[in-house]
Order: C-alpha cells, then structure tokens, then sequence
C-alpha cells in the first residue's frame, strides 16, 4: 500500500473518531470542560497518529488553543466564554492562512481578511482526503475478501430500508412495536442533530490534520527597509494628513485636560452636568476614536511610496497623541466607575483600553525601528496574553469585591445584578451577607440557591469557578 493511501486512511479513521467524540461531547450541552477535552484530543492525534512533513510543531498555536480552551473549562462567564472562543476560531484561522499553499504577502491588511473566513478552508481540504487515496489498492483479489466486501456493502444498503420498514410495522402494530423495541425512543431530531455535529468536527478535523502534516509554503518577509508596500501616497500628502490631525487631537487634548484635571467645578460651570454624567457623554466615542487611529496609520504608511525619517516621526507624534486620547477615555472609565460601580461591560472596555494603550506603543516602536513586518506576531502575542490575564484574573470576583466595598457613589448597589454574576462572585457575596439588610439578603439567598441548589451540570460543560462556587454556597448552609 501506497503512503499516501496509508496517510488518508489514517486521517479518515481520526476524523471518524474525532466526529464520534465531537457529538458526544457537543450535543445537548453548553461549553466548557469539553472543548478542552475535544481540542485535547486534536492536538493529540497530530501528535501521536500523524506527523508533519518538515518535523516541526507549531508550539505557539498549540499553546493559543490550549489557553482558549482552558479558559473556557475555568470560567463561566458568558463574556469569557465567548472571547475565547473567538480566539480560538481565530487561532485556526490564522494556523490555515499560515500554511495555505498559496499564502500571498503578509501584509496587515490581507491577514485579517484572511484570518476572519480561512478557518473554514479546514472543511474543504478534509474532501481532498479521499483523491489522495487509490481505492483501488484496497479491493481483495481473493473470491472470499470479495465476497465478504459484497455482504458489507449489502448489509449498508439495507440498513435504511430496515429502518424505514421497522419504523412502519411498528406504528401499525402496537404489540409488535412492542415486542420488537420494548425499551428503545427513536428521536429523529436528536439522530439528525448529533449525526450533524459528528459529520462537521469530523470533517474540520480531517482538514486540520491534513494541513498540518502537509508542506508549508511560507511567503518570504517584507523586507526590513519597507513600511509598507508602496502604492500612491507621496511623503508630503501623508505628512500633511498626519499634521492636520495631529494639530486636532492636540487641540482636543488640551481641552480634555482643563476638564479632566481642573475638577468638578470646571465641568458644572461650563456644561451644568456632573462629572459622572460627563465621563459617561464621550467615553465610547473617544475608545472609537483610538480604534480606528491604528487601522488608519498602518493603512496609510502601507501607500507611502517612500519611507523617510519624516514619516517615521509624524506617525510616531500622532500615536502619542492618540496615546493621550485614550488616557483622557481611560479618566472618564474612572470616574464613570466611580460614580455608578463597576460591571461586567465596564471591566472589558477598561481591559480593552489597556490593551489598545499596549497596541499604541507595539506600533509605534514597529513605525521608529522599520519593521512592521513583525507587527502580525507581536500582534498575536498581545492578544494572547490580554485574554490570558482577563481570563484568569477572574473578573466576577473583582467586579464584586468592588462594588461590595464601594462607600460612595450615585447609583445604590444592585445585589441581584451581582447575585446574577458567574461563579466568582459567590465567594465575596456569602462574605458580606451578614452587613447586607435582610431584604439584600433574601434576594441574594433566593438567586445562589436557584442556581447552586440543584444537581450538578452535565460533566461536559462542568467549569472550575461553577463547581468552587457551588462548593463555597453548600459548605455556607
């Protein structure tokens, strides 16, 4: 036999396996613990039943989607949960851009719209599986292996004629329906559903693997004295642009800071509004405005014919700027927290803030060294490790604690929001009951009991701060 038949055949009999466990891990259940284990179970089929061609193993896309997983088996967050689950279909994505045959240059640009949709190339390479196997090597030569190979066939080819004969003695007998399933519910749609689930992971892994053991055809670099890929954008057009608006943000700022730093009195006699009511005005404008201000740089050097010294330094000026932009929105997340406490969207716009303020300084140094090539993996790196901290600094906890230690502010405290919060937050919650009123804690007694009272979830979505969380509200009984 053939290796390639061997390598196809092999990667059919992982699919099979990885689309059986996908369906009895997926269906009917939420996510967490079983992402883990089915992502587990990917990277150890390419680990220990297949094996790339150049011998080498991508530690830092293993490590991305262990992380993801993980953290979806630690928290349950519906805000983590769903971050990291993005990150991991963005992890895939980025793994297929990186090894397609046909990988043009990595600019920024071309790789985010790449990444965004190359996760499903996974289910069109898995159909490329079966022309890498000659069938016809498997055929007995035999009359006995022929023979047994026409029963199988036979015996696949009645098994829907069965079913559907069954199905209809069944209804039109009540005794033999009886006698023939005694203890047997057939439910179509869960067949139709698990069979759906088993046939989409199994293909997606079938792709992942193949592309995995297959060659990786890696475009070469731009080169280090390039910012970008010259197109139509003098140097004298962009320093203009980029002075313009730098000249704004600056006006901007200077206006932000007789505000933000002269103190109440100056916000009350000028627009008759509370600080908290003015923090709370501007903020998503100003983070929209530093989000689309690193887009609009690299897209504009990316034009720049010629990169000079000039250049370099208009752009860095003008992300310093943006770099203040974005303390004046992290001062109004200050005092809008103050005023109205802290949630779960507050908590991931300020660690959003951070990381843009991160994304800030990686351009800039890219920008001053010449070396925006590199930017994708510093990229990369960013994103892990930010969702990495928020993932595991367990947010519900330190959005509790806050606002349970919170003395001043505008709006009374909401116990049943925080009540509401994921595991984390039960911890600090059975602490502070006892200084709570009787009517917070009836409401905070009622929502813990709901959820922890009962049995256990389903083991496949079982996550560790649910199961903590459980444990603290049963040992506080």
């Amino acid at each position: 036999m053939e290796a390639s038949t061997s390598h196809g055949l092999r990667l059919i009999a992982l699919g099979l396996a990885l689309g059986l466990s996908g369906q009895a891990l997926f269906y009917s259940a939420g996510l967490g613990l079983n992402v883990l284990l089915w992502i587990g179970v990917l990277i150890a089929a390419a680990f220990l039943f297949v094996r790339p061609v150049s011998g080498d193993r991508d530690w830092a896309f293993i490590g991305a989607l262990l992380l993801g997983s993980g953290s979806i088996a630690i928290n349950d967050s519906p805000w983590i949960v769903t971050l990291n689950s993005l990150f991991i279909l963005g992890t895939f994505g980025l793994y297929a851009y990186r090894t397609a045959a046909d990988q043009p240059r990595p600019t920024l640009s071309r790789l985010l719209v790449m990444a965004a949709c190359a996760w499903a190339q996974f289910w069109l390479e898995a159909f490329k599986v079966g022309t890498s196997v000659k069938w016809e090597e498997l055929k007995p030569t035999d009359v006995k292996g022929q023979n047994v190979r026409a029963v199988g066939r036979g015996l696949a080819l009645a098994i829907p004629a069965v079913v559907l004969f069954m199905c209809l003695m069944s209804s039109a007998d009540p005794v033999f329906s009886r006698l023939l399933t005694p203890h047997i519910e057939v439910n179509a749609e869960a067949v139709i559903l698990r069979t759906w689930i088993a046939i989409l992971t199994g293909l997606f892994a079938i792709g992942f693997l193949r592309r995995a053991t297959s060659p990786k055809v890696v475009a070469p670099p731009l080169p280090d004295s390039d910012l970008g890929s010259p197109t139509q954008l003098g140097q004298v057009e962009f320093i203009t642009i980029f002075a313009t608006l730098s000249v704004l943000v600056a006006g901007f700022v200077i206006v932000q800071g007789r505000y933000l730093f002269g103190g109440n009195d100056v916000v009350l006699a000028t627009e008759g509004m509370s600080y908290a009511q003015y923090a709370r005005r501007g903020f998503f404008e100003l983070v929209a405005l530093v989000a689309l201000a690193v887009p609009m740089i690299l897209g504009a050097i990316g034009m720049v014919r010629e990169s000079s010294r000039s250049v370099r330094i208009t752009s860095a000026v003008f992300l310093g700027l943006i770099g203040l932009v974005l303390v004046s929105a992290g001062k109004r997340m200050e005092l809008y927290v103050g005023a109205y406490g802290l949630s779960e969207l507050r908590f991931y716009v300020s660690a959003s803030m951070a990381w843009l303020a991160a994304l800030l300084v990686l351009v800039a140094l890219a920008i001053l060294s010449r070396s925006l090539n590199r930017l994708p993996r510093a990229l990369g790196w960013s994103i892990a490790g930010a969702i990495g901290l928020v993932s595991f600094s367990n947010p519900d906890r330190l959005i509790a604690e806050y606002n349970l230690n919170r003395t001043t502010g505008e709006i009374v405290l909401d116990h049943s929001y925080l009540a509401s919060l994921g595991g984390g937050s039960v911890e600090p919650l059975l602490r502070a009951l006892p200084r709570l009123s009787k009517e917070q804690q009836h409401s905070i007694e009622n929502e813990l009991e709901y959820r922890y009272s009962g049995p256990e979830k389903d083991w496949r979505d079982w996550n560790y701060r649910a199961a903590t969380a459980r444990i603290s509200y049963h040992r506080s009984r």
